[in-house]
């Protein structure tokens, strides 16, 4: 019987917390509409914010590769030596 009463009380708890949230919910799309001008600049921010950090990302990646390339090419592009017999050292390339 007792475990009844708690697996009842369980679910009116619940309820009141769905409840809760709905009117959370309800209560938030209302202030979206009432303030519509607040609610595109934020969301223009936003979407700025977003678009600013994946092109800043994208950039930072593609340098990065562009430095690694140019750095592994440099051994290949300028390699030193020596001739035999000389103490000069010369480059080619």
């Amino acid at each position: 019987m007792e475990t009844m009463k708690k697996s009842t009380n369980m679910l009116s708890e619940a309820r009141e917390a769905a409840i809760a949230l709905q009117e959370t919910f309800r209560i938030a799309l209302d202030t979206l509409r009432a303030h519509k001008l607040r609610t595109f600049l934020t969301l223009l921010g936003v979407i700025l914010a977003v678009t600013t950090l994946v092109a800043v990302i994208s950039v930072l990646n593609g340098l990065n590769l562009y430095v690694a390339d140019k750095v592994a090419n440099l051994e290949r592009m300028h390699s030193w030596w020596t001739a035999p017999g000389s103490s000069r050292i010369s480059t080619s390339g």
